[in-house]
């Protein structure tokens, strides 16, 4: 797949543009309400945060043009998420910032390239880990000035575990859901 996803491609993803916005924000919502629910900073077990991936392939999917719906909808998804748990609105905001980041940073760095994503040779495996390990390292950088500009800035520990769960997330996840395209399930069903 070259270029931006047609609605051809989009395979699983609606078609009509304000119903995927929607789907997305409430996916990203209730992947990350899940997440967090799971477990907070500090406690023995952090999950991985799986509604970046999510947020990643809607956005290479889509067309650029659609990226702002899609980031405020997701947005909302993560501040409301945020909130049902009890987080501050300046510490949702600083954090939301860092996601929005490494989103867009990821999504735009495989637009450029989008066979890596297919996984079809070494350079392209390569660009992929490249990319993830680059996302998750402006994050984890971004998080830890907004947090520190709040007045709530993140432990070393945190800042780590931060980078960890957004690149495991990020590397495990969205092939998944990038994968949950035509192109992709066309060549499955083509395979013996």
């Amino acid at each position: 797949m070259t270029g931006d996803a047609t609605g051809r491609e989009l395979g699983f993803w609606p078609r009509n543009e304000g119903v995927r916005a929607l789907v997305l924000g409430l996916g990203y919502g209730v992947i990350a309400l899940l997440c967090l629910t799971v477990s907070r900073f500090g406690s023995a077990v952090e999950s991985i945060w799986l509604p970046n991936a999510l947020l990643v392939a809607a956005l290479v999917l889509s067309s650029t043009r659609l990226w702002p719906l899609l980031v405020l909808s997701a947005g909302l998804g993560h501040v409301t998420a945020h909130i049902l748990v009890g987080d501050e609105l300046d510490f949702v905001l600083a954090i939301l910032a860092s996601d929005v980041t490494e989103a867009l940073l990821c999504a735009w760095l495989f637009k450029a390239r989008p066979k890596a994503l297919a996984f079809e040779d070494k350079a392209g495996l390569l660009y992929f880990f490249a990319v993830i390990v680059t996302s998750a390292l402006v994050s984890t950088i971004v998080v830890a000035g907004t947090t520190r500009a709040i007045g709530e800035p993140l432990i070393a520990d945190d800042l780590l575990v931060w980078f960890a769960v957004d690149t495991l997330g990020l590397m495990v996840f969205l092939p998944v859901f990038y994968g949950f395209n035509e192109t992709h399930w066309r060549r499955l069903r083509e395979k013996r």
